[in-house]
């Protein structure tokens, strides 16, 4: 046995061949919506290492599983067309190949659009106007709705949750001349071109609605339409971008909220200067290096920290100047050199021009006082006057020439004058070192007195400034050296031409009744916020009866200076005073 296993050798049996037999039907039909298919099969001898492999004729079947023996599952996408469609799966396992066939049947043809009736039971809106000038119209913005609308009042609409809008953006011929603001009766159309027509309703209205959270869903935009306004309510008839038509009626009363910043019925804006706006107040600042800061509107708030008024315009400038020093009174306008300041685009710092990349800018608030609009300068003049200013300058982005004016109110006359009559006491026959000498008028006569305050003193603020402090009546006595500052007092000055402190009285008819001769007291005087302030007591003699008598005052504000004898003259000798009263 064993020899005839050596002689003849040992020989294998043959490999049998795979089979690959399909055990599920050959053709597989799908309707159009997505789906998913397994094809099932039978393998009989498999050769080690060697797998499944798919292919198809068409990628809308896809993602082939054949992780599990016997099965090869796929998905099929939706049929977006309305004819059916076919495709060829093949199964391969060595040279083994088996092929199914996939149908798919076509998606149902879209419904014809409907048209859509709606019943709006809220209309919610702004007038705009001629806004600033940009429209040559006015503008109204609202929506017609089954929802309210919040916020619109503050340019921060809120729109409420599963909620149908239409949105209009129309422009009338006529402006509302009285409040409640209402639209002008008649029929607009929709006008695409973007000129905002009069009589129009314009690309920016549109429909849309709201999902649960109150986001907008669904905008479409219009082709054409009408919208037809009576006193009853209004109509909107439009076609939008699908082709279907909208019938919206909304019936009942209305009113816009003002948002234009100008008055009902003032009227279409000049074309050559868009903003006419006469400022109700005016401020300055000096910064430094011959800066002022100049606001028009109705308060400082970039400056002073304070809040944007609503329905307000601020018109902002940093002017140079050759002011190289602060002013001592930046409360009036005096310290502001007058004449024209030119927008000046290049940072030039040059005196008479408004440096256009600093502060210079303008600002429009609604009545919320929220901004609706802000712009910078790209040109024009600021010009300062005795009698006010008037700006006349062109915005950057919008390219409008904005007129503000202002003018300087007229000051009520002071009350307080003190009259300077020079500094000539430094002779041996007079007081030596006394170097400023004021007669101080306190005209209070409609309460029944006027106050006269002589003042001397080794200060020598010149003929626009009074010494201050507390200062008592005395008696300077003539010749000797004279050091600080006195309220003249006594008697004894009658006689020489320095008159002292007195007052005088006034009955009922404002007739002089009496007069007191002050020769004891004190007088206090600060420099404050409103000018110069004054507390003053004083005790003397009536001219009268020669009894005692005094007064106390208190009074604070501007002081009127007048230069008796120019403009801090010193005169050869003062012989001569100006004074309401003589003796």
């Amino acid at each position: 046995m064993l020899s005839f296993v050596a002689l003849f050798g040992c020989k294998d049996p043959e490999q049998p061949v795979p089979e690959l037999t399909l055990t599920s039907e050959s053709v597989m039909n799908f309707g159009a919506e997505a789906s998913s298919g397994t094809i099932s099969y039978t393998l009989k001898n498999p050769v080690a290492g060697t797998q499944i492999a798919t292919s198809v004729s068409h990628n809308w079947v896809s993602e082939f599983d054949t992780s599990k023996d016997g099965t090869v599952q796929f998905a099929v996408a939706a049929n977006p067309n309305t004819e059916q469609r076919s495709a060829i799966i093949t199964v391969a396992y060595a040279s083994e190949v088996i092929e199914v066939a996939v149908n798919q049947s076509g998606a149902q043809p879209a419904p014809e659009p409907e048209d859509v009736e709606f019943t709006a039971t809220a209309l919610s809106g702004l007038y705009n106007g001629y806004y600033l000038g940009y429209y040559t119209s006015p503008n109204y913005y609202f929506y017609l709705s089954d929802r309210s609308v919040e916020g619109m009042e503050s340019n921060e609409a809120t729109l409420a949750p599963n909620g149908t809008y239409y949105l209009i953006d129309l422009f009338t011929s006529e402006e509302p001349t009285e409040e409640p603001i209402t639209i002008a009766e008649g029929v607009y159309t929709y006008d695409d071109s973007g000129d905002n027509l009069a009589g129009t309703f314009t690309a920016y209205s549109r429909h849309f609605k709201t999902n649960s959270t109150g986001e907008e869903v669904g905008n479409v935009t219009f082709t054409d339409g009408t919208l037809t306004v009576t006193a009853d309510g209004m109509t909107l008839v439009v076609t939008d971008t699908d082709g279907i038509t909208h019938t919206v009626t909304y019936s009942g009363s209305y009113e816009f909220y003002n948002a234009s910043g100008d008055e009902i019925g003032s009227g279409p804006i000049d074309p050559d200067i868009a903003v006419e706006y006469e400022s109700p107040n005016a401020f300055i600042r000096y910064i430094e290096d011959g800066i002022f800061y100049l606001t028009l509107g109705p308060n400082d708030f970039l400056t002073d920290g304070s809040t944007a008024a609503p329905s307000a315009r601020y018109y902002f400038f940093s002017l140079i100047t050759d002011v190289m020093e602060e002013p001592t009174d930046v409360k009036s306008w005096e310290p502001l050199p007058k004449g024209t300041y030119t927008i000046d685009l290049t940072d030039s710092g040059e005196p008479w021009t408004i440096d256009a990349t600093d502060r210079s800018m303008y600002v429009h608030n609604n009545a919320s006082g929220t901004t609706i609009d802000a712009d910078y300068f790209s040109e024009g003049t600021v010009e300062i006057t005795d009698e006010g200013i008037t700006a006349t300058i062109k915005t950057t982005t919008r390219k409008q020439w904005h007129k503000v004016t202002y003018t300087f109110p007229e000051s009520e006359p002071s009350p307080v004058t003190a009259y300077y009559y020079g500094n000539d006491y430094d002779d041996e026959d007079f007081f030596p070192g006394a170097v400023t000498d004021y007669e101080i008028e306190l005209d209070f006569s409609e309460e029944g007195y006027r106050i006269m305050l002589g003042m001397l003193s080794d200060q020598p603020v010149g003929a626009t400034a009074l010494p201050t402090g507390e200062f008592a009546v005395e008696y300077p006595v003539e010749g000797e050296p004279f050091s600080g500052t006195v309220i003249r007092g006594g008697e004894t000055l009658m006689d020489t031409y320095l008159f002292p402190s007195y007052v005088v009285y006034y009955d009922a008819e404002g007739e002089i009744s009496d007069y007191m001769i002050a020769d004891s007291g004190n007088v206090t005087i600060c420099k404050c916020e409103e000018g110069y302030s004054f507390d003053i007591e004083l005790s003397g003699t009536l001219l009268s009866d020669e009894s005692e008598a005094s007064l106390t005052y208190t009074w604070s504000g501007k002081v009127a200076f007048e230069d008796v004898y120019g403009p801090d003259s010193v005169p050869a000798q003062p012989t001569a005073r100006k004074s309401v009263t003589t003796y």
